[in-house]
């Protein structure tokens, strides 16, 4: 198993994005690979964004793209998007902080 920690995300995560006169903030990662082994057991980003919307990390009105090879979430401003990281790296601590006892406890 990987025993180095999970870098944690950055604001600098969040991306600014126009599509014509409207701007909103994006988020896009290949979760699975990035955050390895957090997600293994899990089968695609599709997964992913199920696992993190049933924990709260991706509010129920947040819009998302996701594809198979990556998460994508959309906000509609910044502060949204930071928010967003803030409870993204709250997660995966904790998810990580658990690898070390009863593997996969938080995961569905």
């Amino acid at each position: 198993m990987n025993n180095r920690p999970i870098k944690p995300f950055t604001y600098k995560n969040i991306h600014e994005m126009e599509y014509g006169e409207h701007k909103y903030w994006l988020f896009d990662c290949s979760m699975i690979s990035t955050c390895a082994p957090l997600f293994d057991r899990l089968e695609d980003n599709y997964e992913v964004e199920k696992l993190l919307r049933s924990r709260k990390v991706i509010s129920p009105k947040t819009k998302t793209d996701t594809e198979s090879c990556a998460l994508v979430v959309m906000f509609s401003s910044q502060k949204s998007g930071e928010k967003f990281i803030d409870r993204l790296n709250e997660y995966l601590k904790k998810v990580e902080k658990h690898l070390e006892g009863p593997q996969w406890q938080l995961l569905p």
